[in-house]
């Protein structure tokens, strides 16, 4: 049951639209007003004084996409944004984020995909409006990403069960991850058990069969090209990356939730230190691009196995968020 404080509001010139989305929402118990255009829109939430969440079509209403979310931002600038349009934008993610558009959905909309993205989104709100933390909405999925370890690729072991290993050195690092796996399978009700392990060289192993099976599922193998691996014993193993391809239709706030991943564990001022994971720290410097960081550089550096840097000039986006990442470090 949600709080009588779930209030959404509804924006969108196409009446049959309003009122379909209304009905999702109204359904999965959230308090709904509707407005045409930008000016009553303005006018409905000045008058209610708070209000959770926008979900509007801006491409349609009098000051036309961009011209729009300024509209609101500007007036409600604690309140995010979904997007709900049939148009495809041409902008990148960190111009919507940067306007408070934390999700672009396609319309027709299923429903259960709406409640989901309302869902991770929402906060209580009421007078007044709490600040907003994207730490909290991020999905822990896309954190978990960021974190693993992709040492000259992850290893597919087929009906494995270890999640990721930890240097003894990244104590404090590795209590974060297991707290982001705690928080992944509560969201999704997934029913397993988080085993940890402590080594004889002090490695930190967490181990949990359904979340590794989850996992695995983001990264693109092929079992009959794989390698053989003595330490799985007879089990087929193979060597995979996480590609750019998974993040082409996914939500801003999913990069960003990737790169807190990555940053919580191997980011440190304006820069992130892999070893020999070529491929993760290419896929974070092209998702820093997409964020409008400037002089985005990749560079190797030692003897293998190798020192990877990803150094950039970071954009106001990814500033803010990775300020609150080094203070709070914690989920």
């Amino acid at each position: 049951m949600n709080s009588k404080n779930d209030r959404v509001i509804v924006v969108d010139d196409d009446a049959e639209s309003r009122t379909s989305v209304r009905l999702i929402l109204v359904e999965a118990g959230y308090e709904v007003l509707e407005a045409e255009d930008d000016d009553q829109t303005v006018a409905i939430l000045t008058q209610a004084c708070w209000c959770s969440l926008i979900i509007c079509d801006p491409f349609g209403l009098k000051l036309k996409g961009m011209g729009t979310i300024d509209c609101f931002h500007s007036r409600f600038r604690k309140v995010p944004i979904i997007i709900l349009s049939d148009k495809r934008s041409t902008l990148g993610p960190g111009a919507w984020l940067r306007k408070g558009v934390w999700d672009y959905l396609n319309k027709p909309v299923e429903p259960e995909h709406l409640i989901e993205s309302v869902k991770k989104l929402f906060r209580p709100t009421g007078p007044p409006v709490p600040p907003f933390n994207p730490l909290e909405y991020f999905s822990p999925f896309f954190v978990i990403l960021g974190f693993l370890d992709e040492y000259q690729g992850r290893w597919i072991i087929e009906n494995g069960d270890r999640v990721e290993t930890f240097y003894g050195k990244e104590k404090d690092k590795a209590e974060i991850f297991k707290a982001y796996l705690s928080k992944l399978v509560e969201q999704k009700a997934i029913t397993t058990v988080i085993r940890t392990e402590v080594t004889e060289g002090q490695h930190i192993v967490f181990y949990s069969r359904e979340l590794t099976e989850l996992i695995d599922g983001s990264y693109s193998f092929d079992f009959s090209k794989g390698q053989a691996a003595s330490f799985v014993g007879s089990s087929r193993a193979t060597q995979a990356y996480i590609s750019k391809e998974m993040f082409r239709d996914r939500a801003p706030a999913d990069k960003l939730a990737f790169l807190t991943g990555a940053y919580i564990r191997y980011g440190k001022g304006d820069s992130f230190r892999f070893v020999n994971a070529h491929h993760k720290a290419n896929l974070v410097a092209e998702l820093l691009k997409e964020f409008d960081c400037g002089d985005v550089k990749v560079s190797l550096s030692g003897a293998i196995p190798k020192t990877i840097t990803v150094s950039y000039i970071p954009s106001a986006v990814i500033k803010e968020l990775f300020q609150q990442v080094s203070k709070r470090r914690s989920v």
